[in-house]
């Protein structure tokens, strides 16, 4: 909450902390949408990635390369080859091993955007919807400010 209180600049309203610390909740939310939009985004670089929507898909996906990757470990064990081996023994355990510890080539980051983009719009809309919230709260937070009392939505309205 120290954006809050950087926005009270030094008063000590708690009504004026409370408009703040609304602010300071939309502020960290927006934040938070974009670091995971990123974080998406980068997520779908990896080859075996899918988006959100089919994780048992990928979860599938991941278990079969889980099960290969043991079984070639195993058949590395099993090729290991002794000190005394010949050269050509080494040479198939050296093919071998670059095979297991092979790496997969990024995917095309327009493909990345493509697979990303169901994702990315039901983010939007939540982005949207944080930016609207965070409108309307500081629009109290500076109606309060200038000395304007803006009454909570369906509250009830106080006598005079």
């Amino acid at each position: 909450m120290e954006l809050a209180r950087l926005m009270c600049g030094g008063e000590d309203d708690p009504a004026l902390f409370e408009k703040a610390a609304r602010v300071a909740e939309c502020d960290i939310l927006i934040r938070e949408i974009r670091q995971f939009r990123n974080r998406l985004l980068e997520r779908l670089e990896d080859p075996q990635a899918y988006p959100t929507g089919q994780a048992s898909k990928e979860r599938k996906l991941r278990f079969s390369q889980m099960n290969e990757s043991m079984a070639k470990g195993e058949q590395l064990m099993e090729v290991h080859p002794p000190p005394d081996s010949s050269p050509e023994d080494r040479v198939k355990f050296d093919e071998l091993m670059k095979e297991y510890w092979a790496v997969r080539k990024d995917r095309d980051p327009d493909d990345v955007w493509f697979m990303a983009l169901p994702d990315l719009v039901r983010i939007s809309r939540y982005e949207r919807r944080a930016w609207s919230r965070r409108k309307r709260m500081f629009m109290q937070y500076i109606a309060y400010l200038a000395g304007c009392r803006v009454p909570r939505p369906f509250a009830p309205q106080q006598g005079p």
